[in-house]
């Protein structure tokens, strides 16, 4: 059985907003508040994570992602290419045309937010495949999704390294308490777990902004009600949430 999103044991890794899959992360999470630092102190840089127990809609995530402070998008451009709407685009380009429309209404705020973002990664849930753990990815001016393997709650319990088990349980939901950033019912491992790391992302401000397009983002209760009764139909889960990110393949 291969499974690339795991908890090796290795070293563990001492960044404390870290969520790579390939380091391990057997300490506990309490990656809740912004961390003091000294880079904070010295040079405004902050993190925080966003954190929620309910997929993305491929859809709307597509949007947020295009407002990510990057030259490089591999999610998107690998996605539209030669489709209708990078035509459209590259005509707009070419006229001088104005910028496309978003449909999130906080879309210029949340652009401004995110412009001293340098780094951005981390676990996320997307609504059209449960069973892929899928990877946030941005660095500088470079974004892409990967898929980095299936959530351990589709892998059967005797599946699991022994020694990992324990390190495993730890990214299991709690009861569910409802509520909008959470599933009502129990969905494992399954999550949205990315940390940002900036300039002036101490500002709850500037996080609040940030926060709120994602979660824009995520699926509404009633699509989430459609999802869980759904869940095991995959073809259809496809229709109901499309997915236009381009998401690279595990290894």
């Amino acid at each position: 059985h291969s499974h690339s999103h795991n908890h090796a044991a290795e070293e563990a890794c001492a960044e404390p907003a870290c969520t790579d899959p390939t380091h391990d992360h057997s300490h506990s999470h309490n990656h809740g508040s912004p961390t003091e630092t000294t880079a904070t102190s010295r040079f405004g840089i902050g993190n925080f994570v966003f954190q929620a127990r309910r997929p993305f809609a491929p859809v709307r995530l597509q949007e947020i992602s295009s407002l990510l402070p990057t030259q490089a998008n591999a999610a998107l451009s690998s996605a539209l290419k030669g489709s209708p709407a990078a035509a459209a685009a590259a005509a707009e380009d070419a006229t001088g045309s104005e910028p496309p429309k978003f449909l999130y209404p906080g879309a210029e705020r949340a652009r401004q937010a995110l412009r001293n973002v340098v780094r951005s990664k981390g676990f996320m849930w997307l609504a059209h495949s449960p069973p892929a753990a899928c990877f946030w990815s941005h660095a500088g001016t470079h974004f892409e999704g990967q898929v980095v393997g299936r959530w351990w709650a589709t892998v059967p319990r005797a599946q699991w390294p022994e020694f990992q088990a324990e390190s495993i349980l730890k990214d299991f939901a709690p009861a569910p308490e409802g509520g909008i950033l959470s599933a009502k019912k129990d969905h494992g491992d399954r999550r949205q777990e990315i940390v940002f790391i900036g300039v002036g992302l101490g500002d709850p401000a500037v996080r609040k902004e940030i926060e709120a397009a994602l979660e824009w983002a995520l699926l509404t209760d009633f699509e989430m009600a459609k999802y869980e009764e759904l869940e095991g139909e995959g073809e259809l889960l496809n229709q109901i949430f499309p997915n236009g990110l381009y998401l690279r393949p595990a290894l």
